[in-house]
């Protein structure tokens, strides 16, 4: 997450990188760390804004869901999510029925399209934020896909049906953390309240 925090730093933004584990640990053990980083991180600000990239969407929006301190004191900001699976991902489908699956814990498995997935857990959020999602497969993934997707989760399941903004970028699921592209429109949302969509030109003859 260097480069995207850099870019938020030179923006102007007070910064905080989360570091946690999602291999080979519980669900509830992660859903513990990240939280008290997210309270010791946010103790003394005014204003938070929440940035996630992929599972660290579904964080945010598991923590704004546990304890809505920060939205009771008036201090959220706005949120943006970046190739977050709201809905499951693909990838986790095939290869969670796979023997070795286990092997890496509860929440590679938890990230699944069905019922018992963890982002069919939550609740859809009340708060500003918009979604990034990328449309630029990776070539060992794309078959498990039907649709539009950044390598690891296709563009539907990033959706949520009250989201304020959303853009697609042509770059991959990891890039989404790194591109300048990516970067821009985090930070101009964090800033407008909207991202920095393209302007259609339509001639006088069309």
């Amino acid at each position: 997450m260097s480069a995207l925090n850099q870019g938020l730093l030179d923006a102007g933004y007070r910064t905080c990188v989360l570091d946690y584990s999602s291999v080979r640990v519980s669900i509830d053990a992660m859903l513990d760390e990240t939280s008290n980083q997210l309270n010791q991180c946010t103790e003394n600000a005014q204003v938070v804004h929440l940035v996630g990239h992929s599972l660290g969407g579904l964080l945010i929006r598991y923590h704004l869901q546990a304890d809505d301190s920060l939205q009771v004191q008036n201090r959220l900001g706005k949120v943006v999510m970046l190739g977050t699976p709201n809905h499951g991902s693909e990838v986790a489908d095939h290869y969670s029925t796979r023997f070795w699956a286990n092997w890496f814990g509860e929440v590679p498995i938890s990230l699944v399209t069905s019922k018992k997935g963890f982002a069919q857990s939550l609740q859809e959020p009340n708060y500003e934020f918009a979604i990034i999602s990328g449309i630029k497969p990776f070539k060992t993934t794309d078959s498990l896909f039907q649709k539009p997707n950044d390598g690891l989760v296709s563009v539907e399941s990033a959706k949520l049906s009250n989201m304020q903004d959303f853009i697609e970028l042509p770059i991959n699921h990891m890039r989404l953390r790194d591109d300048p592209e990516a970067i821009h429109q985090v930070v101009y949302y964090l800033q407008k309240g909207r991202f920095d969509h393209p302007t259609s030109i339509t001639s006088a003859d069309d």
